[in-house]
């Protein structure tokens, strides 16, 4: 899948872009840009891609994104029906690197923010505790003036910073993905395994869409996904199955069905294989029911 180069709006006399994003639902595609991106989730789920890693999102999330590293936010695909009355909302901030001179992370007090900063280059996802702390500050920042903000969002990347439970989500640096000619391929294969994961999918499939033979889209796709292309596919559908389980009152056989497995069966054991825990245990533990 090429990442989308994208150029992010900005203000000539700023050196914060912050906006709160308020849509059906999240639209851009996988893409990169110069900017570090901040992103809270405020309203919405669904499935985040960044780097080479594929995971859930949910309201309350927040992540950073590093410069030149490939990104994107893909909802639910009853987020794109239309009869939908959904929304997803998120507070975006995009900043350089440098957005206060090469010189002033050089100094000993700058160092945590720096390495922080440094390691968005794999992206990082941070706590829940640390989030909340920072979710108000976050809220905020449009309101402020100019230089407030500045102020403001340094003591957000201080907190950040002493953040010992965050994940870092990519094992793939940016450098990885936008050098690589060949990744527009992936670009359309994600395209179409996510708006079409709960129908039948093929290798041969895929491999038409990529132009390459099903051994080699096999290796392609394993090479910068870290993932087979099975294993990523169950993943997307197990992750929509436990959503379904939260959401709506109805029997592990048609959750199943709904999620893209034709076989109850094959549905138990593929959740039980990636979860660690048979379905109907794992929706009493969430539920309470």
């Amino acid at each position: 899948m090429k990442p989308q180069f994208i150029q992010v709006p900005k203000k000539t006399n700023t050196s914060l872009y912050i906006s709160n994003e308020i849509v059906p639902f999240f639209y851009n595609p996988f893409h990169f840009h110069h900017k570090l991106e901040l992103t809270y989730i405020v309203k919405s789920v669904g499935t985040r891609f960044i780097g080479n890693s594929m995971m859930r999102f949910k309201p309350g999330e927040l992540v950073l994104a590093g410069s030149l590293l490939p990104h994107c936010w893909k909802n639910d695909p009853e987020y794109f029906s239309n009869a939908s009355i959904l929304k997803a909302q998120a507070i975006v901030v995009h900043f350089d690197f440098n957005f206060l001179g090469i010189p002033f992370w050089n100094v000993p007090e700058m160092q945590k923010i720096n390495h922080l900063l440094v390691q968005s280059k794999q992206g990082l996802l941070f706590s829940e505790k640390t989030t909340k702390n920072i979710k108000k500050k976050l809220f905020e920042l449009q309101k402020l003036s100019e230089s407030q903000k500045v102020v403001e969002f340094l003591s957000i990347l201080n907190v950040l910073s002493d953040d010992k439970d965050k994940i870092i989500l990519s094992t793939a640096l940016a450098n990885q993905f936008t050098n690589d000619k060949n990744l527009k391929r992936l670009n359309r294969v994600i395209d179409y395994i996510s708006n079409n994961f709960t129908e039948d999918i093929t290798v041969n499939q895929l491999a038409e869409i990529a132009h390459l033979t099903p051994n080699a889209f096999c290796r392609y796709f394993k090479k910068h996904t870290r993932k087979t292309f099975k294993v990523f596919l169950n993943q997307l559908r197990l992750d929509y199955a436990c959503k379904l389980m939260l959401e709506e009152q109805i029997s592990m056989a048609e959750i199943g069905y709904k999620s893209g497995f034709n076989n109850t069966s094959h549905f138990i054991r593929t959740f039980k294989k990636i979860k660690g825990i048979l379905p109907l245990k794992y929706k009493k533990a969430i539920t309470g029911i």
